[in-house]
């Protein structure tokens, strides 16, 4: 029983999460009365994360919708409008090109390296869905959309994951032993820089004044 409790308020906690200033407060006072106690009790919460003030005069809860941020601080501008044009633009012309240049390079070790074919189309659809996905979490950072940050650091995850298929990837392709060496060294500077780059705007995200004032965070 107790466990079921907690998966419902867990669940609860993520669909709060999701949702905008304005569809919180509906849940958690204009229309309180329709909701069960715990989304009510949730929703709050969740608005007092966001920076609102949640008081009790009485017997009456008063709310305080949060001053708003300093203009500087808020929409899709400065480095938050260079991630989203890296997601939506930048990324996926890079990553195309790459992938035609390394598809054109292949092509004459299909023959020699039969695994070579099937691991080159493998990477390019993980490559083509994590381009998608990149572009979605993007247009959303763009719209500001609900859970649009939350979006953009599961992209941020995915492509250490991809990273790391990769890297496994390139080691089953059945190469000459020869060339080992400058497999490894190509595999470690491409986790290398997945690394770098998963740190810079992962920390950007949690860290930016900018974000958490278009965002709500």
């Amino acid at each position: 029983m107790g466990v079921k409790m907690q998966l419902d308020i867990d669940y609860l906690r993520n669909r709060a999460s999701n949702l905008n200033d304005d569809e919180l407060f509906k849940i958690a006072f204009d229309n309180s009365h329709e909701y069960q106690p715990d989304a009510v009790q949730v929703a709050r919460e969740e608005l007092i994360k966001r920076g609102h003030v949640i008081r009790q005069v009485g017997n009456e809860i008063v709310n305080t919708r949060p001053a708003l941020a300093e203009p500087e601080y808020k929409g899709v501008r400065g480095w938050l409008l260079l991630f989203c044009l890296g997601l939506t633009v930048f990324t996926p012309l890079l990553t195309i090109r790459s992938l035609a240049m390394a598809c054109i390079k292949s092509l004459e070790y299909f023959d020699q390296f039969p695994g070579l074919l099937v691991i080159t189309v493998i990477d390019t659809i993980l490559s083509l869905g994590l381009i998608a996905f990149g572009f979605y979490a993007g247009v959303g950072l763009w719209g500001i959309r609900p859970g649009a940050v939350k979006m953009a650091k599961r992209y941020l995850l995915c492509i250490l994951g991809y990273q790391a298929i990769s890297a496994i990837l390139t080691f089953m392709a059945g190469l000459l032993s020869g060339s080992t060496a400058n497999l490894i060294s190509q595999v470690a500077l491409d986790v290398l820089r997945s690394v770098i780059y998963f740190a810079v705007w992962n920390s950007y995200l949690d860290k930016s004044k900018r974000v958490a004032a278009t965002y709500h965070c």
